[in-house]
C-alpha cells in the first residue's frame, strides 16, 4: 500500500467527530472527511473511495449506518468499521453479517482504533 490510509467518518456527533478525526489525522492518516448522514455517506463513499468507512449505526437522517453500509458494500469492497451506543445483539448480527472489519462499542477506545488501522497498513488491506 502506498501514501496514507484515505478514511471516511461517518458519524452526527459533533463532538465525536472532532475526536475520531483529530485523533486519525494526528496518528497520519488522511481523516478530512466527515458525514452526518448515510444518504452522503453512501454519495461520499461511492465518489471518493475511501480505504475504511467508520460508520456509527444511528445517524442523523432516516438511513442508519447498517443500511448505507449495505447499500456502498453492493458498489464497492470497502472495509467498514461501526461504531455505536447500542450494543444488543440484535445490531451486532446486523453489522456482523455485512464483514465488518470491527464493532466499536461507544465511547471508542483510540488504542484499539490505532490497532486495527495499523492491521490493515501491515496486511496491506484498503
Amino acid at each position: 500500500m502506498t501514501g496514507k490510509l484515505k478514511i471516511l467518518v461517518v458519524e452526527d456527533e459533533a463532538w465525536s467527530v472532532m475526536m475520531i478525526t483529530k485523533f486519525l489525522n494526528h496518528l497520519g492518516y488522511d481523516c478530512d472527511r466527515a458525514v452526518a448522514n448515510g444518504e452522503e455517506a453512501v454519495k461520499v463513499a461511492l465518489e471518493e473511495s475511501p480505504d475504511i468507512i467508520f460508520m456509527d449505526i444511528r445517524l442523523a437522517d432516516e438511513v442508519s449506518g447498517i443500511e448505507a453500509a449495505k447499500r456502498i458494500l453492493s458498489k464497492k469492497k470497502i472495509p467498514i468499521a461501526f461504531m455505536t451506543a447500542y450494543s444488543d445483539d440484535e445490531i451486532i448480527d446486523e453489522a456482523r453479517k455485512l464483514d465488518c472489519v470491527a464493532y466499536f462499542i461507544k465511547p471508542i477506545d483510540l488504542i484499539e482504533l490505532a490497532e486495527l488501522l495499523n492491521s490493515i497498513v501491515e496486511g496491506g488491506r484498503g
